[in-house]
């Protein structure tokens, strides 16, 4: 019982020490997201009926990058 909630402080403690770092980044490339971009989306052909996840379809593959640098730095961080 003892390792086992010292292996649960442990992650949570590096969760909360790298999580800073990561939404950094992503709220970098978050911020260059503008509205304008979904209702891009919308005129040329994303409707609400058909795909109900339209602007979160647009917001992650603006953001795949941002997110995969974030793991990245993350994981080079804590190695």
């Amino acid at each position: 019982m003892l390792l086992t909630g010292g292996i649960a402080a442990l992650v949570y403690a590096y969760l909360v020490r790298f999580l800073a770092v990561a939404l950094q980044t992503v709220g970098a490339s978050l911020s260059k997201i503008t509205p304008s971009m979904d209702d891009a989306a919308k005129s040329l052909g994303c409707s609400r009926r058909r795909d109900n996840h339209c602007a979160g379809c647009i917001c992650l593959l603006l953001l795949r990058g941002s997110l995969f640098c974030a793991g990245l730095l993350v994981f080079v961080v804590v190695m």
